[in-house]
């Protein structure tokens, strides 16, 4: 066998064991890209329905997958600049999550907010004469948003079956809310016990009106800090890209050695620190 013959073995050879470890690697991230994809599926279809928003949780995460991918392209092609391209690409795989949470926030707050007034009308009905499931169903009836969302679903679940602990409970699963637990522990005991509902709804209701007011004045009187915070916070950071844009050339010693990279680095620590320090200080449980 000459040695041409051996040399093109060896290259038949090495093209077929790298065929096949690209194709096990195609196909290991097309598995590993599907189970993320189901898992991410789920999981946004569960908080979208726990916000009553009934959208298809495949096209919106098909549309983020586009957007990561399409955005910092059309970046690059534009500007041709990668530290742009870089930062598009985490905007867009952070901003999705960000704005998720600012709903569910938003949602939070709004039922915290409109459930004193809930437990009151509940009360008043009570003490006209109607049951509790009449005086719920009244309240969601009359209510609009998360209050009456929520509610009218633990009317509906209660006649489909489910006693009042378990489609509180699962109340309680939807909406995290210290208020809500209490709310659910406070009837569970007037049950057990034999207290009067309508009274025990009207004391809660009080209780959780100066609770509200109570944790409103809270940040009204650390809006300051917080606001200290976030200067304290972007002005390094606006002061590095002033710096990079006036004197290029001193800030390329920032990126050009170890010492500028180590100093950045421990910047960015004592940020995070502060951060977390100023945040420790304004949070106030109520």
């Amino acid at each position: 066998m000459t040695t041409q013959t051996l040399l093109y073995l060896a290259l038949a050879s090495l093209f077929i064991m790298f065929g096949l470890i690209g194709f096990v690697v195609a196909s290991s991230s097309d598995r590993a890209f599907g189970r993320y994809k189901a898992h991410s599926t789920a999981q946004l279809g569960k908080r979208l329905s726990t916000m009553f928003l009934f959208h298809d949780a495949k096209k919106i995460f098909q549309l983020r997958v586009a957007l990561f991918i399409l955005i910092p392209i059309l970046a690059y092609m534009i500007t041709a600049n990668m530290s742009l391209v870089v930062l598009l690409a985490i905007m867009t795989a952070v901003l999705p999550e960000l704005f998720m949470r600012l709903l569910e926030k938003r949602r939070l707050e709004t039922f915290e907010s409109g459930l004193p007034d809930a437990l009151s009308q509940i009360a008043g009905s009570m003490k006209a004469g109607a049951t509790l499931i009449n005086a719920i169903d009244t309240m969601a009836e009359e209510t609009k948003g998360p209050i009456g969302d929520e509610f009218a679903l633990l009317i509906k679940e209660h006649r489909m079956g489910k006693s009042f602990e378990d489609a509180f409970y699962a109340l309680s699963q939807r909406i995290d809310s210290s208020s809500i637990r209490i709310v659910i522990a406070a009837s569970s005991i007037a049950n057990d016990v034999g207290g009067n509902l309508s009274e025990t709804f009207e004391r809660l209701a009080t209780m959780l009106a100066q609770k509200k007011m109570m944790e409103d004045k809270i940040k009204s009187l650390t809006s300051q800090g917080k606001l200290q915070g976030w200067v304290v916070g972007a002005l390094p950071v606006g002061m590095i890209v002033m710096i990079s844009q006036i004197q290029p050339a001193f800030f390329h010693y920032l990126t050009a050695s170890y010492i500028g990279w180590g100093f950045m680095f421990a910047m960015s620590l004592f940020l995070l620190a502060g951060g977390v320090m100023i945040k420790k200080i304004i949070t106030i449980d109520v």
